[in-house]
């Protein structure tokens, strides 16, 4: 519940103290909205290499929307990046849900279209070989296997 709060004041606070670069942000989007509409996975890999990790620090909190992580200089820990491909998904008509990988002392936000074709961790795009345990792939996936994850679920 703390989360939640936190993250209500956190965003509340960036939208109006930063509102100038909120909306600096909206029109950039615009701008990768137009793009991603095309339907081109290439794009969102462009657009999701923007997006570099940055620690929340001592309070953890969640973006509520895809312009504040922009709006930060695409600056966010996986719960910004993943609301971002959230975001991106959408532009290009794909369904998707946030996961979140769990693990003792802590857990990761993952992107992960319905077709269970694709994901995103943090900037990456990595696609899911045809015919795998989605679940698996994901937890096992590069530097996730080293974290040891140990379950998935939806958020």
């Amino acid at each position: 519940m703390i989360n939640k709060v936190c993250s209500l004041f956190r965003n509340l606070y960036y939208r109006i103290r930063y509102g100038y670069k909120i909306d600096r942000a909206k029109a950039e989007m615009r701008e990768w909205s137009v793009r991603l509409k095309a339907g081109e996975m290439p794009v969102f890999k462009e657009m999701m290499s923007q997006f570099k990790w940055h620690s929340d620090g001592a309070v953890e909190w969640i973006p509520d929307s895809p312009e504040i992580v922009v709006a930060r200089g695409w600056k966010d820990d996986c719960d910004g990046a993943a609301v971002l491909a959230q975001w991106g998904f959408k532009q290009m008509n794909i369904l998707s849900a946030i996961y979140r990988l769990d693990r003792p002392g802590g857990g990761h936000r993952v992107c992960v279209a319905w077709s269970k074709s694709v994901f995103t961790s943090n900037g990456s795009v990595v696609e899911i070989p045809y015919g795998v345990d989605w679940e698996h792939y994901v937890i096992e996936w590069g530097w996730h296997r080293e974290m040891n994850y140990r379950d998935i679920e939806r958020v």
